[in-house]
């Protein structure tokens, strides 16, 4: 029986720790890329919740006051051009629909947005309505420091009368 000729030098027996270690550095870069791509995502994701948030409850108002267009007509629900919060501007008392709308909507703003103020345009005319809502957006960016963002939505078509409806 013949075996054959075995050349120390040609075999091989593992790989070498120089061989190891780069092997760990790449792996190692390869993670921190697709944990940083992971934090990018839930960033964005966290302010198009918010976003989101905001549009909900900006149409939230807007229907609360289609569906009192008597104080929407009087011009009750306008704030005055200033954003307002639930903790200085809700009304204490909630006997009339339309202050039980502004607290009931300033204490959804405040549980659902960060530091969430809104406030409305409604001139007493009420043929253009605009909801703006405003909150903090520092999580949802890569900012250290606060950013406020906005979101704006208006309603037109609405009449004089409580027969004209209200196109949103």
């Amino acid at each position: 029986m013949h075996t054959p000729h075995k050349n120390p030098h040609s075999l091989q027996f593992g790989l070498t720790l120089i061989e190891v270690l780069v092997a760990i550095v790449i792996i190692s870069f390869g993670l921190l890329g697709v944990a940083g791509l992971q934090l990018t995502g839930l960033k964005n994701n966290q302010s198009a919740f918010n976003r989101s948030t905001a549009n909900i409850l900006a149409y939230d108002m807007l229907d609360r006051m289609r569906a009192n267009k008597a104080a929407l007509i009087a011009g009750n629900y306008n704030t005055g051009g200033s954003f307002w919060d639930y903790a200085t501007n809700a009304p204490a008392s909630t006997t009339a629909m339309k202050d039980a709308d502004i607290k009931d909507w300033l204490l959804a703003l405040q549980k659902r947005l960060p530091s969430g103020k809104g406030k409305i345009e409604a001139a007493a005319s009420a043929t253009v309505l605009r909801v703006t809502i405003q909150w903090d957006d520092s999580r949802g960016t890569n900012t250290t420091g606060s950013e406020t963002k906005s979101l704006s939505v208006e309603a037109q078509g609405c009449g004089t009368d409580t027969a004209t409806a209200c196109y949103f």
